[in-house]
């Protein structure tokens, strides 16, 4: 099984910031701004290409999650950590995953791209489905 969503909406916050040592109280508002961000985004699609608020998105087997960040100034990939664990863990919350351990994320892979507009594709997949390449990770786009 493959999902991928689309998150927009937030400002991009680099792993820099947190090494720094910035306020708890900061970083609590960037976990709750990802949150809402992606609020709503993990259900199925009905007929009518509508959120089915019945019908949620959950993977009971370990996955791989590829990050695609597009982005006015694009970062170096490792600066993009802190953006993927809260996604990461707003996917454990609502339980689309079972857990963001390396039990059951068996890998990330986070790329960035100049785009003209900040947004980051997430592409999960199940251990049996086969590793979308580089290419293919460029072309992706969610159904919105």
């Amino acid at each position: 099984m493959r999902y991928i969503f689309k998150v927009s909406g937030v400002p991009p916050v680099s792993l820099n910031k947190i090494y720094a040592g910035i306020h708890w109280s900061d970083r609590k508002k960037y976990k709750d701004d990802w949150r809402e961000a992606m609020c709503g985004w993990h259900f199925h699609k009905d007929q009518k290409g509508n959120l089915d608020a019945t019908n949620p998105v959950r993977f009971t087997e370990p996955v791989h999650i590829a990050y695609l960040f597009r982005q006015k100034k694009p970062m170096d990939s490792s600066n993009l950590a802190f953006m993927v664990k809260l996604i990461e863990d707003s996917l454990s919350i609502d339980q689309v995953i079972l857990d963001d351990t390396p039990k059951y994320v068996l890998s990330t892979w986070m790329v960035p791209i100049f785009a003209h507009d900040n947004s980051v594709t997430v592409v999960i997949s199940t251990q049996g489905e086969t590793p979308l390449t580089y290419a293919e990770l460029l072309a992706t786009e969610p159904d919105e």
